[in-house]
């Protein structure tokens, strides 16, 4: 009975939570397709980064496992020690986080970019640059880091990794088996400064020296909100739970 109760509360709440995610993702597509309608638009709401222009697939990818990259950090390159990020999958023993109908930018778009190699994402050099250098805005993006990597490592590198979903009953979540070859190279700004700073001049223009986007009051309040309600996701499944156990129970009673 309390399994038949459970199965059919799963089914309530999937049912009930998908016409939610329904009706908030038609809205926000509204919203990106006002947003990229032409550039003075796209350029009033850019700072409130509510809205970001994407495109559908046709076939989803991931039938013969999940492709992964991580990015690791060393100061001998001998001793590595992942990176952690907020929902990507990287830890073979911690569950898929719950983030929809959020889509966090650079977890999805690290995701694309292990369907392809570093080559076609340039942006990824210039990612482990910024690691390299300690940048606070792009370590906000990612999760709580070891204590190792409080401090910023001389080198990084990137794997290419298959994952898995686990047998029930294992302790991990996922299997992961590492691909052939290393996505990129360990680096560090001593020992590639020249590559670094022809990324920085030539294929970025000088990225390392724009100046930060400023933010309005709105815009203020709007990554205030973010960062209050990032935590919540992650217990929203286990509320819509309960809520649907309470009433069934009340209803029934």
């Amino acid at each position: 009975v309390f399994v038949c109760l459970f199965v059919c509360l799963e089914v309530i709440q999937l049912t009930l939570f998908m016409s939610i995610v329904e009706e908030i993702h038609m809205k926000l597509l509204r919203c990106a397709a006002f947003a990229v309608l032409d550039e003075s638009r796209e350029e009033t709401v850019r700072p409130f980064e509510i809205a970001n222009s994407y495109g559908l697939f046709r076939r989803m990818t991931g039938v013969g496992g999940r492709p992964e990259v991580s990015i690791s950090g060393s100061n001998d390159s001998i001793h590595w020690i992942e990176y952690n990020f907020k929902y990507k999958t990287d830890n073979v023993d911690e569950m898929p986080a719950f983030c929809a109908p959020h889509q966090p930018r650079l977890d999805w778009q690290m995701w694309f970019a292990a369907l392809g190699r570093v080559e076609h994402n340039l942006w990824l050099q210039v990612l482990a640059i910024r690691l390299l250098e300690g940048e606070p805005s792009v370590l906000a993006l990612m999760g709580q880091q070891p204590p190792q990597l409080q401090t910023p490592p001389k080198y990084v590198q990137m794997n290419s990794w298959t994952y898995h979903y686990t047998n029930y009953g294992s302790k991990n979540w996922w299997n992961r088996t590492q691909d052939s070859g290393q996505y990129l190279i360990p680096v560090g700004l001593k020992t590639h400064s020249d590559v670094i700073k022809q990324i920085n001049t030539h294929v970025y223009g000088g990225l390392s020296e724009c100046a930060p986007t400023k933010q309005g009051s709105l815009a203020r309040v709007l990554t205030f909100i973010r960062q209050k309600a990032s935590a919540a996701f992650d217990w929203l499944p286990i509320v819509l739970l309960v809520v649907l156990a309470l009433v069934l129970w009340t209803s029934t009673n």
